[in-house]
């Protein structure tokens, strides 16, 4: 059985679309989970905050944009930089630097 370290050094080098794909069905599988979507305790402002922007696209209250699209607008590096960026700070064992 691999440790979670061994996973994450796998999925890190995974191709972008392949980690996309994988933290898109990670995500959904915490969606879905009853532990998960019943226990506001985990991050009550986060949660509270989503579902706020779910009801207002939804609703049509605002429109959607894609990710690139967001990010020329933003001017912001591509989330894989920033995963790239954590990744050089953790060291083998688990720690930060």
């Amino acid at each position: 059985m691999s440790t979670f370290l061994e996973i994450e050094k796998q999925v890190l080098a995974l191709p972008d679309v392949e980690r996309e794909q994988l933290a898109t069905l990670a995500w959904e599988s915490l969606v879905v989970d009853p532990r998960v979507v019943g226990n506001r305790d985990i991050d009550p402002e986060g949660i509270e905050i989503a579902a706020q922007r779910d009801a207002e696209i939804e609703f049509g209250v605002v429109q959607t944009i894609g990710h690139a699209e967001f990010l020329m607008e933003k001017g912001s590096k591509p989330f894989s930089d920033w995963i790239a960026a954590l990744s050089a700070m953790i060291n083998p064992l688990g720690g930060l630097r």
